[in-house]
């Protein structure tokens, strides 16, 4: 009888230390997982961010191109006096500043 109950001891501390092991392995399993998946995240942020980047640096350059062409056309016609042309550069380098200051604060968030 002692034989038996050390017997089914000893299968009973087999059966909880295969268990434990499962479990060791199930949660490396999951933690692996989630690794892998949080790393796929942030890598889809990444390319999101450098895409919406690359847009608004994008529509910046169309604009200054516009501006640019609007200023030459205003020099070969000389429609407005000086101080309203002076004006209106100072106002398209405002805007500029403030589209690159927005452009700044957004690559800053992300």
């Amino acid at each position: 009888a002692k034989t038996l109950r050390v017997q089914q001891k000893k299968a009973k501390t087999l059966r909880v230390q295969q268990q434990t092991e499962k479990t060791r392995r199930v949660q490396q399993q999951a933690a692996k997982t989630l690794r892998v998946q949080q790393k796929k995240a942030k890598t889809l942020r990444v390319q999101q961010q450098t895409e919406k980047t690359r847009r608004v640096q994008q529509q910046t350059a169309k604009t200054l191109r516009l501006h640019q062409q609007k200023a030459k056309t205003m020099r070969v016609h000389r429609k407005k006096p000086k101080s309203l042309r002076l004006q209106q550069t100072e106002k398209t380098l405002r805007v500029q500043q403030q589209k690159t200051k927005t452009l700044r604060v957004q690559q800053q968030k992300a």
